[in-house]
């Protein structure tokens, strides 16, 4: 029998909390929700509180996997050994996560925490102990949009007397949630990035003599991030506009290697200029030297509805937090998800997604106005330090509680 003293709810809601982060995620991991879990994880420990990550590792190196994503740590890593090869065997998924629940709730009763807060994880929440407070962190509608057995297991999930509330990433997310589950707690906390990392005067250089290509270039404008072979992200947008603008750099970084090959067998025909560079996945901590290299960041997300994001997938892009921490004068699409968090000739240009023109003509703009460039990059580097550091993020998802 586990014994574990029930505290009071508001006990949970004090300044200095033990949290608990439960995910079924890989880490170390290329896919950008790791990244986003993981930070999180940061955000919450330098604010001061007590954070344990639990999730799965093929290594279980905890300090590989700081390194991996460019963190100073702070918190504990726990991760129980994963295999990489899927396997085909019907309910292995299943199993897996019943598995890891029994496990994850083990480890729960022996670290007492206040919160535990979660993402992209759902069965292993039901071996939560019902006495700790659940806090779910959604991007999208997640089990909503997915089949009969996820949207079941989600609202019986909803209905638990620990389920304290839902943190979304937008206002427009809030709404579709609202609609579905009109009596839960909702509370909208923009994503954020990291506090940018402040260069030397050799840093740039040494990393542009040794990393960058296209050195021929004056100007030069980017993408960070994942990428992948259906066109969400856009890649095919800026393939296209960089054979318009032949004098421009363009930097693609981001994408295992097999996507990557995809993409430069794609550019080959778009590629005249020899202006379009791909550089696959870089770890985390090597994201700011291209940013601080970059005169222009590109974010060319598609609009791409689904059932579980009727208004497009990526409705929470994590590159643009990041773009405004490093002061870039940014392009972006122009959808709803780039609304919410840019404005229009403020802090951003934002073009009609698949429209090449517009995108080459927004490009080819801040390239020749360098007044207006720096007034983006300027506005863009305010709205980060008022709206989207993790600091401002974690008192908003806190004060959300109380």
């Amino acid at each position: 029998m586990e014994v574990y003293k029930k505290p009071s709810y508001n006990k949970h809601l004090v300044m200095n909390k033990r949290i608990v982060y439960l995910s079924k995620a890989i880490f170390p991991s290329e896919t950008t929700h790791t990244l986003s879990i993981i930070k999180m994880c940061q955000a919450f420990s330098d604010e001061g509180h007590q954070v344990n990550l639990i999730g799965r590792s093929f290594n279980n190196d905890s300090q590989n996997i700081f390194e991996y994503y460019g963190l100073h740590g702070g918190f504990q890593i726990h991760t129980r050994q994963s295999r990489k090869n899927k396997s085909k065997i019907p309910l292995t998924g299943l199993f897996e996560s019943i598995k890891g629940g029994i496990t994850a709730r083990k480890l729960i009763v022996k670290l007492k925490p206040d919160l535990i807060y979660s993402r992209l994880t759902l069965l292993e929440l039901f071996f939560v102990p019902e006495n700790i407070p659940i806090v779910y962190e959604m991007h999208s509608l997640g089990p909503l949009g997915k089949n009969i057995f996820q949207k079941f297991l989600f609202k019986r999930l909803v209905r638990r007397k620990n389920f304290l509330a839902i943190v979304v990433t937008t206002d427009m997310l809030s709404k579709m949630l609202q609609e579905r589950l009109p009596t839960q707690r909702l509370i909208i906390a923009r994503l954020s990035a990291e506090e940018p990392i402040t260069f030397n005067n050799e840093d740039k250089p040494t990393f542009f003599k040794n990393n960058f290509a296209g050195k021929r270039y004056n100007k030069h404008v980017g993408y960070t991030g994942y990428l992948d072979t259906i066109g969400l992200r856009g890649t095919e947008i800026l393939c296209q506009a960089a054979s318009q603008i032949p004098d421009v750099a363009f930097h693609i970084v981001g994408g295992n290697s097999e996507t990557v090959a995809y993409w430069k067998s794609y550019a080959e025909a778009w590629n005249q200029n020899s202006n379009i560079f791909f550089y696959g996945h870089k770890p985390a901590n090597e994201i700011p030297y291209y940013l601080g290299l970059f005169d222009i960041a590109l974010a060319p997300l598609q609009l791409r509805p689904s059932p579980r994001a009727p208004y497009g997938l990526g409705l929470s892009p994590l590159k643009i937090p990041q773009y405004m921490a490093y002061e870039k004068s940014i392009v972006a699409s122009d959808i709803p998800a780039h609304r919410e968090m840019l404005r229009h000739e403020e802090t951003a240009l934002l073009v009609p997604p698949d429209d090449v023109e517009a995108w080459a003509k927004a490009i080819r703009r801040l390239i020749k106005d360098s007044n207006l460039r720096d007034k983006l990059a300027q506005n863009a580097s305010k709205e980060y330090a008022l709206n989207y550091s993790p600091a401002t993020r974690v008192k908003t998802i806190l004060a959300g509680l109380e």
